[in-house]
């Protein structure tokens, strides 16, 4: 059962980086070639790379910091894609805030089991994964025009500012460079690299409501919102 661990540990994150790269490439290629079934073909392995990815990041804390930091990368190519026009941002965007969402969950529940004598790291790193899941469902939300999106980041906005002033003062109060190694680098690849990465994005959405992702009007929709189609025409 080990060896079938092992071997599946070793090969899961590249099945799941294979299928995503193969879903990210295949979007632009079925634009080309305007072909449905190549657009559907490209979404499905995507979702297969997503879902590997985050059976994979279920599994161990380390695992889990490195999908959410692929995911960060997802982002920025979904926000190329939509730039351009190309079918597919839309998925893209879904899957790089969804996976993560999901990790964020699984780590603030295993908090309590994996950190026992680490108060800070159970209450406030808790309080930092709910807070965290909040902040990627609203910023998706407001991103795809989903109803509601405005209510969920005023929402979360207010718990934002307060859990970073949390996690600050209760670095310095905790002596956070004696911590022991591993909920040391739980603390930091998991929540205050996703909650850095959430800043960049929050920021973005609020300086930039409404123009932030209709740059270019199109008659044909190849992003996450119907766009109107130039005057005239």
């Amino acid at each position: 059962m080990s060896t079938l661990r092992n071997a599946a540990m070793k090969y899961l994150p590249k099945a799941a980086l294979a299928f995503s790269v193969t879903g990210v490439a295949g979007m632009p290629i079925a634009m080309v070639i305007d072909q449905d079934w190549g657009t559907a073909a490209a979404g499905i392995a995507l979702a297969v790379g997503a879902l590997l990815a985050l059976v994979y990041g279920l599994v161990t804390a380390s695992a889990s910091a490195r999908v959410v930091k692929w995911c960060m990368v997802l982002y920025l190519v979904g926000m190329a894609f939509k730039f351009q026009h190309y079918s597919g941002a839309g998925a893209l965007v879904i899957v790089a805030f969804g996976v993560p969402m999901v990790l964020f969950l699984a780590g603030t529940l295993a908090l309590p089991f994996r950190y026992k004598g680490n108060l800070f790291l159970i209450l406030v790193g808790g309080a930092a994964g709910l807070v965290l899941m909040t902040g990627y469902l609203a910023s998706m939300s407001k991103m795809m025009y989903w109803p509601k999106g405005d209510l969920l980041f005023s929402w979360f906005a207010p718990g934002y500012v307060v859990v970073t002033i949390a996690l600050l003062v209760g670095i310095q109060i905790t002596d956070f460079v004696q911590w022991d190694p591993a909920p040391r680098r739980f603390l930091t690849n998991n929540i205050l690299l996703p909650w850095a990465f959430l800043f960049l994005v929050g920021g973005s959405i609020l300086l930039l409501p409404k123009q932030y992702f209709n740059l270019v009007s199109s008659e044909r929709d190849w992003g996450m919102v119907k766009e109107a189609p130039p005057d005239g025409l």
